[in-house]
């Protein structure tokens, strides 16, 4: 057939039906030319998956690159690893870089203060019941079960329970040595057996009784001294850890001996009570006596009585020098103590004393004065008429002999013989009489009481037979 397509050989013999026809005047294509557009549309979807292929990786180069920038928080510091190992100083507060993971790292140590409480290692066993009441609300127990009980050994070989209240935290300049010897996890026990070994050393060097009467964890107490021995073991292992505070939350005596504590503790407080009560009256008796020179009157007196044993001591030995000497400084003291009762700034008992010493001495110099100058002035009367003068002082006297309460004067009329009396006083005359005399005797009394109390109140050990 003339008028036919031409067939290709490998189409005819395939036995199937033909899947590219022809028309007339078309050239048949070879399969490598039918591949060439579908390999090319492959490349170019390859080359631009392969673009964002790298692009992706580009990306995830930077984000890997910038995955070592670490914040740090306010009470923290960091740590910069490189392979495991610290380089540098600890980091403040901040944004810093370090190398991607796992190259490097960045570990970071909180700053910031930690609290726990030491409350069952040095206490007595108690009930679920018990721990919610007070301390004064539990009984006497038994004897301590070493077994289950809690306790600590004083110095005196006493036994005794407290509960302890710790602070510490990182220290940041020390930060490095944390990292490197101190497991976090570990962390609390570590303290805690600080703590324990400092307590029970600072325990150990004082009594039971010191314990009991500790107040606060100031400069010198069991709670500082406990927290130094704690600090020193934590600075030899060096962790770079700070005990800030530690406190003596509880103390008491073990359960069955606290009554007998309480007692003795009862006998000190009303002892104490007994003794400012003594003070507040000692001081109370001093500024009566003497006011505001009390202080130094005592200092003197106290001078004087040492002078006199001291001038005491020189009698016995024999040594003139000495007894001199000694005689010289008790006379310096009390002259001292003269201008100082003389002083305006005496008060109090002493003052009056002063005073009416003073009025007395000045009373007495005025009455012998009195008496001297009228005795002068009545010598010449005297010399020139000793009758007259004698005269005169009888009847001076026998006025001032009508003047007490205890003569009665009865008129008798001149010529009117022979009398007789029936001496009966006047009763309103005696009752007078009585109550002048009661009334002298009781200001006699009182006047010999006081003399009696003041020379007992400034009595000194001056009993020494001094010479010299």
């Amino acid at each position: 057939m003339a008028d036919d397509p031409i067939i290709p050989a490998s189409v005819e013999s395939s036995g199937r039906a033909a899947s590219v026809r022809l028309r007339e005047g078309q050239t048949i294509q070879t399969q490598q030319d039918l591949l060439d557009p579908a390999q090319q549309s492959l490349a170019d979807a390859l080359k631009v998956t392969l673009r964002f292929v790298q692009a992706g990786m580009l990306v995830l180069l930077v984000l890997f690159a910038f995955s070592g920038v670490t914040s740090i928080k306010e009470g923290e510091v960091g740590l910069r690893l490189t392979f495991g190992e610290i380089k540098g100083d600890a980091k403040a507060p901040g944004a810093h870089f370090a190398l991607p993971s796992p190259v490097g790292d960045f570990v970071k140590i909180d700053t910031g203060t930690k609290r726990f409480n030491e409350m069952e290692g040095y206490w007595p066993y108690l009930t679920p019941n018990q721990r919610n009441q007070s301390i004064e609300s539990l009984g006497s127990g038994a004897d301590l079960d070493p077994t289950n009980d809690g306790s600590l050994i004083t110095a005196d070989g006493n036994l005794v329970h407290t509960q302890w209240s710790i602070v510490y935290r990182h220290m940041p300049d020390r930060a490095k040595q944390f990292a490197e010897n101190i497991h976090p996890a570990h962390e609390e026990f570590i303290v805690l057996s600080a703590a324990r070994r400092g307590i029970v050393q600072a325990v150990a060097e004082i009594t039971i009784d010191e314990l009991l009467k500790e107040a606060g964890s100031g400069p010198g107490s069991v709670a500082s001294r406990a927290q130094a021995i704690a600090q020193e073991v934590l600075d030899g292992i060096n962790s770079g850890i700070l005990i800030e505070d530690m406190v003596l939350a509880e103390k008491m005596p073990p359960l069955f001996a606290r009554d007998s504590f309480a007692a003795v503790q009862s006998a000190e407080s009303n002892a104490r009570s007994e003794i400012d009560k003594a003070e507040q009256e000692a001081s109370r008796t001093l500024n009566e006596t003497a006011g505001g020179i009390h202080p130094q009157l005592r200092a003197l007196i106290l001078d004087y009585d040492e002078a006199v044993g001291v001038h005491g001591a020189a009698i016995q030995v024999g040594n003139p020098t000495r007894i001199a000497e000694t005689k010289a400084t008790m006379d310096g003291v009390l002259q001292m103590i003269d201008d100082l009762l003389e002083s305006d700034a005496a008060g109090g008992a002493v003052a009056r004393m002063m005073l009416e010493a003073k009025t007395h001495q000045f009373a007495e110099r005025n009455r012998w004065e009195s008496a001297y100058n009228r005795f002068n002035a009545k010598l010449p009367q005297f010399l020139a008429n000793p009758d007259v003068t004698i005269q005169v002082e009888w009847a001076e006297a026998w006025t001032r002999l009508a003047r007490n309460d205890f003569v009665e004067i009865l008129t008798y009329p001149i010529g009117a013989g022979p009398i007789r009396l029936d001496i009966n006083r006047d009763p309103n005359i005696m009752k007078r009489q009585e109550e002048s005399a009661k009334q002298r005797m009781l200001e006699e009394a009182e006047k010999r009481r006081l003399q009696r109390q003041q020379q007992a109140d400034f009595k000194t050990s001056t009993e020494l037979i001094l010479e010299g």
